[in-house]
């Protein structure tokens, strides 16, 4: 019988924080927390407040754990890539997927849960389909590089030519795509695409969602390598200090 990663996880991690000494917090390394270079811009430059709820929750989670940590900002795509390959390194905001279960430690989870939805500008032909109707057409679908909101996509059938990988070069990428109709529709969340057409000066109304494609939910995850020291502080952590934050009404 296989064991879930997670249960394994505990256990290893019970017996590490057992056997640690007690200043093994002075010679455990700084860990790396990779976030979304977007998340740094919505902060210092929108105070976006689920941006800055979402990192507070991080900063506070951090510090009942006792490791010594920074924060670092980099494109997603990077972040994605140096995870895995780092065992003293975490990722924040990770969606958890079915394909991803086993390669990582789900640490924490962050919102309450706000559905990737396929949305369409409110002027456009493409406001009024249905999602059979959108599948079977030719229609150009943007959505964020290197994140499984792409894959969302591929997993509805529709083919790669029609699917534009936008690199998260600014937070609202994907929204001025959409409002400069470079695409028919993107895949984001209801909370972020209100929030950025806000940000761009443009009535949040003006996104018009089609349907909920997934509800998979974002966490503070670990690689499945992580050192074994910093997973013991990790889930030591109680987490019903660190109630799920509340995004929009959906």
């Amino acid at each position: 019988m296989r064991i879930p990663l997670r249960i394994v996880s505990c256990l290893m991690a019970s017996l590490w924080l057992y056997a640690l000494p007690a200043t093994a917090e002075d010679k455990l390394p700084v860990v790396d927390i990779y976030l979304d270079r977007g998340t740094e811009v919505l902060i210092r430059k929108d105070r976006d407040r689920y941006a800055v709820a979402a990192v507070d929750k991080l900063k506070r989670f951090m510090d009942r754990t006792g490791l010594r940590y920074r924060l670092r900002y980099l494109p997603w795509s990077r972040a994605m890539r140096l995870i895995e390959k780092n065992p003293k390194a975490l990722i924040y905001q990770l969606l958890r997927t079915p394909e991803r279960e086993e390669r990582f430690h789900w640490i924490m989870q962050v919102f309450d849960g706000d559905a990737l939805h396929l949305i369409a500008l409110d002027t456009t032909p493409e406001a009024r389909l249905k999602l059979p109707e959108i599948l079977k057409g030719n229609t150009l679908i943007g959505c964020q590089k290197a994140t499984a909101h792409c894959d969302v996509v591929r997993k509805l059938g529709v083919s790669e030519e029609r699917i534009m990988e936008v690199p998260a070069a600014v937070p609202t990428a994907l929204e001025q795509m959409l409002l400069r109709q470079r695409v028919d529709f993107i895949i984001a969340y209801k909370s972020t695409a209100r929030s950025n057409f806000d940000a761009l000066g443009e009535d949040p109304a003006r996104a018009v969602f089609i349907t909920p494609l997934d509800s998979s939910d974002d966490y503070l995850a670990a690689p499945a390598g992580i050192d074994p020291a910093i997973l013991a502080k990790l889930l030591a952590v109680p987490l019903a200090d660190f109630p799920l934050l509340e995004t929009p009404s959906r």
